[in-house]
């Protein structure tokens, strides 16, 4: 009977004593608060976000945006820019002075800095900033590495790049006339020697006829052949014609 009775309490009471069993126990993949790490901290990208804009007179810097809760080291920027690019060492701000555990005494931004860039008017390229941050919270992201490009100056219009012709000179016409001359004597030219001759004389044309038709066969063959050179001459190295 004894034995009846505990069996009888025992399956009373562990209905009421499983909820002991399933109270929340905090997770080993959870912080402190509950939550996951990457719920917690913001990924570096947006803890610190950078851009390059112009102060109010116009000069060249870096905006770093810092969100709530997280700082960056002074002493841990660094820059590395293409040979050229950068007039002067880049002058970092004064920052709000810290004591760290792991770097000691130093100065850290909080919500935000401007850093002026000295770059050279005329030049382009690229720069690279490295920087390093840390959570109030007890985070410290590794160091980033970011490389901007720095545009240089405009380019000029087409229209200025055009070239403009010299004047003419007339030793330069004479020499390109004879040169001319030159080539009716070529090879190629021989077979179109009896053609020529058998327009210019068929039929018993007149002196003052034979002379229209040779006219009217070279003097358009001769502008075809300076137009096309003038257009070459223009355009030849800007459209890499060969």
């Amino acid at each position: 009977m004894r034995v009846l009775l505990f069996l009888l309490t025992l399956l009373l009471t562990l209905p009421a004593t499983a909820g002991l069993f399933d109270a929340p126990r905090p997770s080993a993949a959870l912080g402190l608060d509950g939550q996951r790490p990457s719920q917690q901290f913001l990924p570096v990208d947006q803890a610190f976000r950078l851009e390059q804009r112009r102060d109010a007179e116009g000069r060249p810097q870096l905006r770093f945006t810092i969100a709530e809760g997280y700082y960056l080291y002074r002493q841990r920027f660094a820059f590395d820019a293409d040979p050229g690019l950068l007039t002067a060492p880049v002058a970092l701000p004064p920052g709000e002075p810290k004591h760290d555990e792991w770097f000691g005494d130093v100065q850290v931004y909080h919500a935000g800095v401007d850093i002026p860039l000295p770059l050279a008017p005329d030049r382009g390229g690229q720069i690279k900033v490295t920087y390093q941050g840390c959570a109030d919270r007890g985070l410290c992201y590794p160091p980033e590495t970011r490389t901007l490009d720095i545009a240089g100056p405009a380019l000029a219009t087409p229209a200025a790049t055009v070239p403009v012709p010299a004047q003419l000179d007339w030793h330069r016409i004479l020499l390109a006339f004879l040169a001319g001359l030159g080539l009716t004597f070529t090879p190629c030219v021989l077979p179109m020697l009896p053609i020529v001759s058998a327009v210019v004389l068929a039929g018993k044309a007149r002196p003052g006829r034979g002379l229209l038709l040779a006219l009217a066969y070279v003097v358009p063959m001769a502008l075809s052949f300076a137009a096309l050179g003038a257009l070459m001459g223009v355009f030849g190295a800007s459209l890499n014609l060969q």
